[in-house]
């Protein structure tokens, strides 16, 4: 049997880098000690949701604007109605981030909470829930007392609801939240729906908005749609669903400008690996600044279409004639060339093969080919604008 720490890894190798759940339908909760629970309430059903989010950017640190990260503000309308002949008063509950229990950021998760009851703002409570990953991510644990990185904690926002017998009330949330990103820069929305599940019977009628500032976002980032269903009007991804029981949350996947640019780096570095160097022995024209990365077809894979082809174009275009005059540097061992070069050349990552550092490089190792051939490049990205 594989260990606890073995298991624990494997299965957040997966996770880790998944939304938290930030985005969800209120649910009825029930509060004990430290812990709030969801829990199944027979006495109101929901009739109705109507869900709109902005994707954006929003700060970092919530407050601070100096460092903007994907996210999104999102405003929620319920209408609930109690299906009994008493009054109901229920606890609502809204979960925030779940995160490791050391991270001070874990209280920062939602930005600026507000909830209403037919257009009342009413007071919502903070509170902290203590959770073991196993529980959180639904794997079995081993017996033994549970380390203290093994715990998770996040906050639940609550609120006391009352409602008159068969009486309908209007449920409405706004806030906004951060997206996580993976390590490879993907972002990935969640709206979880399940919590609704939670009230009684079928949810009458429901529709989900999310909205983009541009709808080539969506025809070119946008990796994958969960469930399907929807539509797709101009910058707006649409579910219109009607009486149901939600067994399915919304999952949007984004692809982030690092994987693309990354899988590109790979292609620039798989071609310096394997191209002749010409920079000693022959002056570069016009036709030696094409991109042959665009030549070679690779522009037609199935990433590509994910940036505007104007954009990524030039983008590629720039990166390729960076790399082919610095290059002639690296070819001596120059070490402090640009980031990108240096990247691709002597990272010790991705880097070609024959790099190697000469910490006595002067520019006097090159030739008068090679100096000419720079300076043609430098005067091609000045007339380029780049420079």
């Amino acid at each position: 049997m594989k260990s606890l720490a073995t298991r624990l890894l494997l299965f957040l190798a997966v996770c880790a880098f998944f939304a938290p759940l930030v985005y969800a339908d209120d649910s009825a909760v029930f509060g004990k000690g430290k812990n709030v629970y969801p829990i199944n309430n027979d006495n109101i059903r929901m009739d109705s949701e109507k869900v709109t989010v902005i994707r954006k950017k929003i700060p970092w640190m919530f407050g601070d604007k100096k460092r903007m990260i994907d996210g999104a503000s999102v405003d929620c309308e319920f209408l609930f109605e109690n299906i009994t002949d008493e009054e109901q008063t229920v606890k609502v509950g809204f979960p925030g981030i779940a995160c490791g229990i050391n991270e001070s950021f874990c209280t920062l998760g939602l930005n600026n909470f507000i909830s209403y009851v037919d257009g009342e703002e009413v007071p919502v409570a903070t509170k902290e829930e203590i959770i073991d990953m196993y529980e959180y991510y639904g794997i079995e644990k081993e017996s033994g007392k549970l380390l203290e990185d093994e715990y998770k904690r996040r906050n639940w926002y609550t609120w006391d609801v009352t409602f008159p017998p068969h009486a309908k009330l209007k449920l409405r949330n706004t806030y906004e939240a951060r997206l996580d990103v993976s390590a490879g820069g993907d972002s990935t929305f969640i709206y979880v729906l399940k919590t609704g599940a939670n009230w009684k019977g079928k949810i009458g009628r429901a529709t989900i908005e999310v909205i983009y500032d541009d709808e080539d976002f969506i025809k070119r980032r946008i990796s994958d749609i969960k469930p399907g269903g929807y539509k797709i009007f101009e910058n707006k991804i649409v579910w219109e669903l009607k009486d149901f029981i939600p067994e399915e949350n919304i999952i949007i996947d984004e692809i982030s400008d690092v994987l693309i640019l990354n899988n590109y780096c790979v292609k620039f570095v798989n071609y310096f690996e394997s191209k002749k160097y010409e920079g000693v022995e022959k002056l570069y024209t016009l036709e030696d600044m094409v991109n042959p990365i665009t030549e070679e077809g690779v522009m037609t894979t199935s990433i590509y279409p994910l940036l505007r082809r104007d954009i990524m174009e030039d983008h590629l275009e720039r990166l390729f004639v960076m790399l082919l005059r610095n290059e002639i540097f690296a070819r001596h061992g120059r070490k402090d060339i640009e980031w990108h070069a240096r990247f691709l050349f002597d990272h010790g990552f991705i880097d070609v093969s024959w790099y190697e550092d000469n910490p006595n490089y002067s520019d006097d190792m090159l030739n008068d080919i090679e100096k000419r051939n720079i300076k043609f490049i430098e005067d091609y990205e000045r007339e380029r604008g780049w420079r």
